[in-house]
């Protein structure tokens, strides 16, 4: 309910309506929206955008989405984006989301120490490993992380595997010394899941763009 509040009117995002009288707690009942996955959507490129802004605005908004899977996303005829199932929450404290914003900023900005130092604040790693954690990650995004339209689909996602694999060791290190603190655990796995998602279809974007805009304007930087 609380989803489908937030969202009432929303040009880019519809939240069923659940329904009370037919939902309990194990059960939810919504209303119905007609729409199609998003691999058959029209535009692909901007429904896919859309989903990554959705599951970045949602930490904003103060709750995590942590399971959005090929079928709990629909394309409506009008375009908007249609979010289905909602089993999988947690709330999210507001200084979470501004550190992965600040951190967002850093990386993009190609700023080591100011990486490091949101990677501290957020008691995810020592700020002294903060030049070395932007260049592993950006190595191994590759293309993904930098401006400019690149193409996210299963190919993309084997390539990044094939950059961490290269980067083992420094992988291994950061290991040692710093880890995803707890409450973060489900905006993770929620991005992972939306990024998956999203790959599984294949679309283009400025992904970096993208996840810069949600992080900092949350679901308004759909409405544009």
């Amino acid at each position: 309910r609380s989803f489908a509040r937030a969202l009432r009117n929303h040009p880019a995002f519809v939240v069923p309506a659940p329904v009370t009288a037919l939902s309990r707690p194990e059960v939810l009942v919504s209303a119905w929206v007609d729409g199609v996955p998003l691999a058959q959507a029209p535009d692909r490129d901007r429904a896919a955008a859309r989903l990554v802004t959705f599951a970045i605005g949602a930490l904003r908004w103060g709750t995590a989405h942590a399971d959005i899977g090929p079928g709990d996303a629909l394309v409506m005829p009008d375009g908007r984006l249609a979010i289905l199932d909602f089993g999988a929450t947690r709330r999210v404290a507001p200084e979470r989301a501004d550190g992965m914003r600040d951190a967002v900023e850093a990386f993009a900005a190609g700023d080591g120490a100011a990486f490091g130092d949101a990677l501290a604040a957020l008691g995810s790693f020592p700020a002294s490993e903060g030049e070395r954690a932007r260049e592993v990650i950006a190595h191994a995004l590759g293309p993904l992380a930098q401006p400019g339209e690149s193409r996210l689909d299963s190919a993309a996602v084997i390539a990044a595997r094939d950059r961490v694999d290269e980067r083992a060791r420094d992988v291994l290190a950061f290991a040692s010394v710093g880890s995803v603190p707890p409450e973060d655990l489900w905006p993770v796995r929620g991005l992972a899941m939306a990024f998956g998602t999203v790959a599984r279809a294949g679309a283009n974007a400025d992904w970096l763009a993208v996840t810069r805009a949600a992080a900092r304007d949350g679901w308004a930087a759909a409405a544009a």
